[in-house]
């Protein structure tokens, strides 16, 4: 597609990943700026979706509201990271239409598109997902048992480096900012400094921070597992979730470790951002 042919007045920034990685509030800070125009609910799974694809362009533009045409457009879904096959240690059927999402969105937003990536520790990214599903009452079985990091790609999901070396296969990597969860939960500031001048827009010195993290059960990390503090009424009554649970043992958490470290230093070679604070599980970062 040649750029006359792309759409006019297109999205020119997309947030596409990863879940589970601050992307909600995200969406909440980048909607407060008066220069810029995202849909008003998060995630439109236009090009990760085949069923949204099918509805075409014109489905896709009436996300947006049409009472701003002088705003930049843009949208927040993270599932548009998830693109690469899993490896064979992880047994997961990988829909193959998300494989091909960031040619779908290069030839319709076209190579001028900034793309926003939020990474998070990938163990705690896979605890966090895991509660995500659980609270939803989607793990009905036996609640220890690695095989639930295998379910809805939340193993799969933290793969990153595979992920953004397809996406660096079509974007160049001057068209990406990388953020790190850890440091932008510090230091929220320096993320909007950063965040609107990557966008072109004027900094806000009054952003609203009090939209939640989506949160479903308050739980922290031990020696002994992880332990459920706090479980909220907005969880399923299917969950398994209850307040003392130990709902990842030290063995799973040592799990994780392991089929992440690989990804995880080919991702600090890539030197996209400090993955430091990740040294705790990862001592190859220390």
């Amino acid at each position: 597609m040649t750029t006359s042919n792309r759409l006019a007045h297109h999205p020119t920034f997309l947030g596409i990943g990863a879940q589970k990685c601050g992307t909600t509030w995200l969406h909440s800070v980048l909607q407060q700026h008066p220069d810029l125009s995202l849909p008003r609910n998060k995630e439109t799974h236009f090009f990760d979706n085949e069923a949204n694809y099918s509805h075409g362009a014109s489905w896709y533009l009436e996300q947006f509201p049409n009472d701003q045409p002088e705003r930049l457009r843009g949208e927040v879904t993270p599932g548009y990271l998830w693109v690469a096959p899993p490896p064979k240690n992880l047994r997961f059927e990988f829909n193959p239409f998300r494989s091909r999402t960031p040619e779908r969105i290069l030839a319709l937003l076209g190579e001028e598109l900034k793309l926003i990536v939020m990474l998070r520790n990938p163990v705690d990214r896979a605890i966090s997902a895991y509660v995500h599903h659980a609270s939803k009452g989607r793990f009905v079985e036996e609640i220890q048992n690695l095989a639930k990091f295998q379910r809805f790609g939340i193993a799969h999901m933290g793969q990153y480096h595979a992920h953004i070396s397809r996406w660096l296969d079509v974007f160049p990597k001057d068209r990406f900012r990388f953020y790190c969860f850890e440091d932008v939960r510090i230091n929220k500031d320096a993320f909007y400094k950063s965040i609107f001048e990557f966008l072109g827009v004027p900094n806000l010195n009054n952003v609203k921070d009090d939209k939640p993290m989506q949160l479903f059960a308050k739980y922290q990390r031990t020696e002994n597992g992880v332990l459920v503090s706090e479980v909220f009424s907005k969880q399923s009554p299917k969950s398994p979730l209850q307040p003392g649970d130990i709902i990842v043992s030290p063995e799973e958490i040592e799990y994780l470790q392991t089929i992440f470290v690989e990804d995880v230093e080919r991702l600090n070679s890539l030197e996209i951002c400090d993955l430091s604070r990740w040294k705790s599980d990862f001592v190859s970062l220390a």
